[in-house]
């Protein structure tokens, strides 16, 4: 894993440890979500639209976005009608981390402004309690 890897998990794990109040071990989970933004065609990065990963926390990490409109992320606290957060991401390490147990959240589909096609990529990072037996720890 590269330094610059190791150093974004290590800064999720600060701040999810410092939203939980304690310092646990976590399990990760990462996942890529590539879209494609197409000129006549939306596309929803999370088809499930308003929802929970169920997660204990989730970081949303913008990877990579270039020729896209839409992909404005908007958290809810709980069941409530209206987002307490509206945001797009647009710059590289634009990010967002969700207590999940607590929030639900969705973003709106992303298609292309002009005749190219564009992409949106995100890395998500899910943080789910580690069992009892210890883990390996990051470096």
């Amino acid at each position: 894993m590269s330094d610059g890897m190791v150093g974004l998990l290590k800064t999720d794990l600060d701040i999810v440890s410092q939203a939980a109040e304690s310092r646990r071990a976590y399990v990760l989970g990462l996942h890529m979500i590539r879209v494609v933004a197409e000129p006549d065609r939306s596309r929803l990065p999370a088809p499930e639209g308003r929802h929970r990963d169920g997660h204990d926390y989730v970081a949303m990490h913008l990877m990579y976005r270039q020729n896209c409109r839409g992909g404005v992320s908007r958290v809810y606290r709980g069941r409530a009608e209206q987002p307490f957060l509206v945001t797009t991401m647009k710059d590289r390490l634009d990010s967002l981390i969700i207590d999940d147990r607590t929030v639900e959240h969705e973003v709106t589909p992303v298609s292309s402004p002009s005749a190219e096609p564009g992409a949106r990529a995100l890395l998500l990072v899910d943080f789910d309690p580690a069992p009892r037996e210890t883990l390996p720890r990051l470096p």
